[in-house]
């Protein structure tokens, strides 16, 4: 699988971070558990539950369409011998493509809405979806309980204590949840 996503990444120069990310997301999906293996790294220190109310804005990352079509494409675009070989696409083309399909971003809107998530909203070309709802909605949805935690010098984030499981609703519609926690803007609580 590795060696998959290095190949489709050097392979296919999307114009356009988005429709890279959203790619190769989709290459390392499975179809039961998605997001981080550990949430939460071994050092940090549990500080307690989130607040149920406060608010996440997630980033559904949604399965582009045609997916053999796509393995197809990504293996003759780093084949030498392909006239397909380094060919490149800009998002509009990806988009017209693989892109998701209007059904799948229909279906996983109205799912998130049945459940509690508000502002669901598209990215231009389709493939993440925002959506925003309170922790205890998130924790329902997606089987995790989310806690705050601190590391390092006194900074506090907010993570999940296990990997994301998907919904079945949403099993082969969404790779990836992303906003699940903040370690990566982790920064020092001013009170």
């Amino acid at each position: 699988m590795g060696c998959l996503m290095i190949k489709a990444w050097k392979a296919i120069n999307i114009c356009g971070y988005v429709a890279s990310f959203c790619l190769l997301m989709s290459l390392m999906s499975n179809s039961q558990v998605y997001g981080r293996s550990i949430a939460a790294p071994v050092s940090a220190k549990l500080v307690g539950h989130a607040d149920p109310r406060q608010i996440l804005d997630l980033r559904l990352v949604l399965i582009p369409s045609h997916q053999r079509e796509l393995a197809q494409f990504l293996s003759e675009t780093n084949d030498p011998k392909s006239s397909q070989y380094q060919l490149q696409l800009d998002p509009a083309q990806f988009n017209e493509r693989f892109g998701v399909t209007k059904e799948t971003i229909t279906q996983v809107s109205e799912y998130l809405n049945s459940q509690g998530f508000t502002q669901q909203q598209g990215s231009s070309y389709g493939q993440i979806l925002h959506a925003k709802a309170p922790v205890a909605v998130v924790e329902r949805v997606f089987s995790v309980k989310i806690n705050n935690y601190t590391k390092d010098h006194g900074k506090f984030f907010f993570a999940a204590d296990a990997a994301v499981k998907m919904p079945p609703e949403l099993v082969g519609k969404v790779s990836n949840v992303r906003g699940i926690d903040n370690m990566a803007q982790a920064k020092t609580r001013d009170n």
